[in-house]
């Protein structure tokens, strides 16, 4: 395999081949079994080193020593110098401000005139606590309002908060495109797009054998479907492309189905599919399949 080859196939596995390159590079995999191998003796090397590279990592982090802090051998004598500079400074501004002078002592009441500071009958200042304790003795003992337990989303609106097409940058080329003159496969392409469900479905049955079959392609039919709510095809698609050995769009086959399976109230199978996608860290819908699993829990 030459070097253009390898660096095609690690494009293709980051996703980053336009849609042109994805059907030729596709349809090279269909007919060329020796290409095909390569592409996926390169999927379990890259699987290998990831590993390996977290393996490593985890034992660099095991190994890794303590930094003790050394001591300050200086910091005390730094204070100490500090202090010795300030005091003199200090007893001055305090001899100057009079500030260590005694205070004059406070002259008493004048007869038959009460202090501003004191209630003027004292029994009143009582009796007015003991009915503050008596009145917050009160409502401690009556039952609060009982608080209402959190709203659980149904499976509808669970399903409606989360499912949005499948789209990405190679995809956005096309909206602003006309199907006339479009070749087949690029028309299925336009009319998902332009959000023309029912045109993409009609669409894919004008597709080549060998254009029908790529996983890229079926994904596309699967969300047209979800779209115009026949969920038991759409089931039937992505349940094979979570199936196939090797694929850049399996997590997204699985994100799709686990929405599926709920609006469907499987949630038990969804839950399942949202588990396999949080065994990679790395996966574009981790985060997703994260809130969403708790969502459901």
């Amino acid at each position: 395999m030459d070097n253009n080859d390898t660096i095609l196939i690690d494009r293709y596995y980051c996703n980053e081949l336009t849609e042109a390159e994805r059907l030729a590079f596709e349809e090279r995999m269909a007919e060329d079994a020796g290409f095909k191998a390569e592409v996926l003796l390169r999927a379990e090397a890259v699987k290998a080193v990831r590993l390996q590279g977290r393996a490593m990592l985890k034992k660099r982090l095991q190994e890794r020593p303590l930094i003790e802090k050394r001591p300050q051998n200086n910091l005390w004598r730094i204070i100490i110098y500090a202090l010795l500079l300030l005091i003199p400074g200090i007893g001055w501004w305090a001899y100057n401000n009079n500030v260590f002078q005694k205070p004059p002592p406070p002259q008493p009441p004048s007869p038959g005139i009460e202090n501003e500071n004191q209630p003027a009958n004292r029994d009143d200042s009582l009796q007015r606590n003991e009915s503050k304790r008596k009145e917050q003795a009160i409502n401690e003992m009556k039952p609060g309002k009982p608080t209402a337990p959190p709203t659980r989303q149904t499976p509808d609106q669970l399903f409606a908060g989360n499912f949005k097409p499948y789209t990405d940058k190679g995809l956005e080329n096309y909206r602003s495109r006309g199907p006339e003159s479009a070749p087949p496969d690029e028309r299925y392409l336009i009319f998902y797009t332009k959000e023309q469900f029912d045109n993409t479905i009609t669409a894919y049955e004008q597709l080549d054998p060998d254009v029908k079959d790529l996983d890229f392609t079926l994904l596309i039919k699967a969300n047209a479907l979800i779209e115009t709510e026949q969920f038991a095809p759409a089931v039937s698609i992505l349940e094979e492309l979570c199936n196939r050995p090797i694929s850049p769009f399996t997590d997204d086959a699985r994100w799709y189905l686990a929405l599926c399976k709920i609006k469907q109230g499987e949630i038990a199978t969804a839950k399942t599919q949202l588990q396999l996608i949080l065994k990679e860290r790395d996966s574009t819908r981790y985060k997703q399949a994260e809130q969403l699993l708790k969502a459901i829990q």
